[in-house]
């Protein structure tokens, strides 16, 4: 059987040693020009992104409600691809050819915020592990380990994060699929950078 454990923290953790990653951020709102809203890689300068409008009227604030995803790790890597699929994307699925792996040891869900008047949510995730095409185990997780970052009602300066770590029963799994929602929020009159609002899973193998 699995094992979920979940923590929260005031300040913001640096993840490394991952295999690939998939993040969801407030980027730039859009702007094919600015910095993008969604990226699969596996590290920062090694990515492909993609852009998605999260608002048409940032003055009234942000609330995208929830927008499903899916971040899927095939058998290997390399030319089978990590896909990160964002339902309104204008970019599309985005498909990165870039890593190469082994067994699945392990999937960090990591939500941030770093201004006041901001959240983060991820909502009813599924964590899907296979080997050789066939599914060994799905964990779903429940409300309190769905990560959420919520600085709502604080002050700046803010770092707020909830970590959720899924560690499979098998160590021997050659393929995970998650699947869920993000929610990006912000108050009317808060402006939110590129990556106050974040959510991002790593996935180790």
């Amino acid at each position: 059987m699995a094992t979920v454990t979940t923590s929260t923290s005031s300040s913001i953790s640096d993840i490394e040693g991952y295999s690939f990653f998939g993040s969801i951020m407030y980027g730039d709102n859009g702007d094919p020009e600015g910095m993008p809203e969604y990226v699969v890689g596996n590290s920062d300068t090694n990515n492909i992104d993609g852009f998605i409008t999260w608002t048409d009227d940032p003055d009234n604030g942000v609330d995208t409600n929830d927008i499903p995803f899916s971040l899927t790790g095939n058998p290997g890597g390399g030319s089978n691809g990590v896909v990160l699929d964002l339902n309104g994307g204008v970019s599309g699925p985005l498909t990165f050819t870039g890593a190469s792996y082994g067994a699945i040891q392990n999937v960090k869900i990591q939500a941030g915020v770093t201004l006041a008047g901001c959240k983060m949510s991820f909502n009813s995730l599924i964590v899907e592990f296979y080997k050789s095409g066939t599914q060994t185990e799905s964990v779903t997780l429940q409300v309190a380990d769905n990560p959420v970052a919520d600085a709502t009602n604080a002050t700046d300066p803010v770092a707020v994060q909830q970590l959720t770590i899924v560690t499979p029963a098998s160590q021997t799994n050659d393929k995970v699929v998650i699947t869920g929602s993000v929610q990006l929020y912000a108050k009317a009159g808060v402006y939110p950078g590129e990556t106050d609002i974040f959510g991002d899973i790593y996935v180790f193998a």
